[in-house]
């Protein structure tokens, strides 16, 4: 009896030594909740049927973890947790990982029982078992120069003068080293628990002793200032330089080393788009943030520029959440201090109504005060305000009277009858007076052989002249000729075609508030011409055009509402938009109204 009792005592420690060592092994959700974080959007990946995904954040200080469900992509791992996205309406998440069991994350136990939203950015909080705890610190030595640099570990900076020591959970770990005007280091470091680790770097300068060529013979030395100049010149192709996005790149991060807030924020333009290096969004954001940092550190300094690029970053939501009223704010203290490049995009919230009450008398005298200092986009905006820039290098109006001649021939407008032949005269004697525009239509009807006799050479003649006369104006700033740039580039008329490069015009005439402009950026972001496929996008600038009675930004809204793109489904709101396309004479919104 006794030896019995002894072999039961025996088998239920056993039993209980498995259990605990068992329990020792599993993985345990802290938390999951929604957060205001708007990496969801900042780093936007698309599902299979184009919609956004949600992006959950699993914080897990460990590595090896790996991911199973409906995900869209690979997990990303980003300083110290793990980026998961998931459709909208997802359940459930497996985390697997070598050292524990299997944990299964029903989203429903977290007060989500509808699933994942679209966009939203959730934190899932996994605690390690307690026996692995416990074996986890060890320590890390950092010795670097120069001691004014900067170490983040795991995204957390760190100012130690040259010597940093930091206890750590063992496992991997990302570090990052940055100082004004050197190089940027960065890389991973494991932590095991055999011996503490110690890293030395070393930044290298950024740049020594630039100098260039002016233009006249002589030698200047470079500041960040005209190092991000010179990046300007390359990436649209000005002041004698042929454009070129890699050169522009390089330029930009020269800048970008010393600490120079645009050039950051030119970078992360350049990687945005795509232009000179691989589009990634993450890369794109980082110099955002960067360019944020510098930028509040110096506007609340008072730092006209600072001011001025806060408020850009405020505008096109990079870095910040958008936010036109913001944006005006900053751009009104940088304004008050008399700096153009403000006052100018100042001018245009008045002009446009973004963040302010449009007043167009305020928007003169903002472009005047521009203007009066050299700022020559002012002064163009300034004509363009007053009625007097047309399209063509030197202001014209026989050639614009012409031009609106030909659009009531061509449309049987304003008392006139429809007459193609007198469009296309009319359309001629515009061209002849400088006007790019006139050029382009002339073409087109050339090509169809409306009101004149078909002539591919002929068709050929207009465009190459439209493409010569709107690249001269569109250089002044005239909006309404970097469209038919835009146009002439996608369509390859006049030019060899070039997508990007239609973009790129699309987007500098969007960005001045041309509503023409604003609704071809939408069209890109909806087929993918020249940039991404982005729906939500898409549907942001046919939203700006729209309002401004563009047509096709109407037309292009209204199918993003009947589709669901980018924007929930809402009939209503598509026959709206697309009835007030159709009452303008599309006659595409016209067909589809017709069947719905």
């Amino acid at each position: 009896m006794y030896v019995m009792m002894r072999r039961v005592l025996f088998v239920l420690i056993c039993c209980w030594i498995l259990i605990v060592e068992t329990s020792a092994q599993n993985l345990t959700v802290k938390e999951m909740q929604a957060t205001n974080d708007l990496s969801a959007s900042q780093y936007r990946r698309l599902d299979g049927n184009g919609s956004p995904c949600a992006l959950i954040k699993v914080q897990l200080a460990t590595d090896g973890t790996t991911f199973e469900g409906n995900l869209v992509g690979s997990a990303d791992y980003k300083a110290g947790e793990y980026w998961v996205y998931m459709p909208k309406g997802a359940q459930e998440l497996m985390v697997k990982h070598p050292k524990y069991n299997l944990l299964q994350v029903s989203f429903a136990d977290y007060g989500l029982a509808d699933g994942l939203e679209s966009l939203v950015t959730y934190t899932l909080t996994i605690v390690l078992p307690i026996v692995e705890k416990a074996l986890q610190k060890q320590t890390l030595t950092v010795n670097y120069t120069p001691k004014q640099a900067t170490v983040y570990i795991d995204s957390k900076p760190y100012h130690a003068n040259g010597y940093l020591k930091l206890e750590l959970p063992i496992g991997s770990h990302n570090y990052l080293i940055e100082a004004g005007g050197f190089e940027t280091i960065e890389g991973s470091v494991n932590l095991t628990a055999k011996a503490p680790r110690t890293l030395t770097e070393n930044l290298s300068p950024a740049w020594q002793d630039v100098e260039t060529d002016s233009g006249n013979g002589t030698l200047v030395e470079m500041t960040p200032s005209l190092m991000n100049q010179m990046g300007d010149d390359y990436c649209w192709g000005r002041n004698g330089k042929t454009q070129n996005y890699v050169e522009a790149v390089k330029w930009y991060y020269k800048a970008a080393g010393y600490g120079h807030g645009r050039a950051q924020y030119n970078l992360g333009d350049m990687y945005y788009f795509g232009h000179g290096v691989t589009r990634d969004e993450y890369e794109a954001n980082k110099w955002f943030r960067k360019a944020l940092e510098t930028s509040k550190r110096l506007a609340d300094l008072g730092d006209v520029e600072g001011q001025y690029n806060m408020g850009l970053m405020c505008r096109k939501g990079h870095g910040v959440e958008l936010d036109y009223v913001k944006a005006a704010e900053w751009y009104t203290m940088s304004a008050n201090q008399n700096y153009a490049p403000a006052q100018y995009d100042l001018a245009l919230a008045y002009e446009y109504g973004w963040g302010l009450v449009q007043d167009k008398e305020q928007a003169k005298r903002l472009y005047k005060l521009a203007a009066d200092q050299g700022y020559e986009k002012a002064s163009n905006a300034l004509k363009r305000l007053e009625g007097k820039l047309t399209g063509c290098v030197v202001v014209n109006t026989e050639g614009v009277e012409a031009y609106n001649r030909g659009k009531d021939y061509y449309g049987g407008l304003h008392g006139k009858p429809k007459n193609y032949a007198e469009a296309a005269k009319c359309f001629r004697e515009s061209g002849e007076n400088g006007y790019g525009r006139a050029m382009l239509d002339l073409g087109g009807m050339y090509g169809w052989g409306v009101g004149v006799s078909r002539d591919k050479e002929e068709e050929a003649r207009c465009y190459i002249k439209a493409f010569e006369l709107c690249s001269k104006a569109a250089e002044q700033g005239d909006n309404d000729s970097m469209c038919c740039l835009g146009e002439l580039y996608k369509d390859g008329k006049g030019v060899d075609s070039d997508k990007d490069k239609a973009f790129l015009w699309f987007v500098r005439a969007a960005e001045q508030g041309d509503p023409r402009g604003q609704s071809w950026v939408g069209w890109c972001y909806e087929h993918g011409n020249g940039t991404y496929t982005d729906y939500a996008e898409a549907f942001q600038w046919y939203n700006k055009s729209a309002v401004q009675g563009d047509v096709n930004g109407q037309y292009g809204l209204g199918v993003a509402y009947m589709n669901g793109h980018g924007v929930l489904q809402d009939l209503d709101k598509a026959r709206t938009w697309l009835l007030k396309a159709a009452n303008q004479g599309d006659s595409i919104a016209k067909a589809i109204l017709r069947k719905m």
